[in-house]
């Protein structure tokens, strides 16, 4: 039987997400090591997924050289007045992330209110 998510797990939930969270630098080290080392993250180690990682890691590469925000989102997002905390659960060899993670990045570095 499922437990009802109240307020106070919701709570516990983010701050053990956020205990366990690191940056987007630390990320991508640690993703381009687990490339040297012919791996992913997670516990399940296969080629594939390590050759999914390897292909993250390239394209998140290209991405932070080239991701360019325009000045109108710039701008608006310059304007945020309150503290913002993005939490991105993901693994090395998802290709969901590929692309956002490195936009991400760069919205959170146009404003010190955000926290990535």
């Amino acid at each position: 039987m499922a437990l009802p998510i109240t307020e106070n797990s919701t709570q516990e939930l983010i701050g053990k997400a956020l205990s366990q969270a690191i940056s987007y630098e630390d990320y991508r080290a640690m993703v381009s090591q687990l490339v040297l080392e012919g791996k992913a993250t997670g516990p399940e180690q296969t080629e594939a997924l390590a050759n999914y990682t390897m292909l993250n890691d390239r394209r998140m590469k290209r991405f932070d050289k080239t991701v360019k925000v325009s000045a109108e989102d710039a701008d608006a997002i310059a304007k945020l007045d309150r503290k913002v905390q993005l939490i991105v659960l993901t693994e090395s060899w998802c290709g969901d992330a590929a692309p956002a993670l490195p936009v991400i990045n760069k919205v959170a570095q146009l404003n010190d209110n955000i926290d990535s």
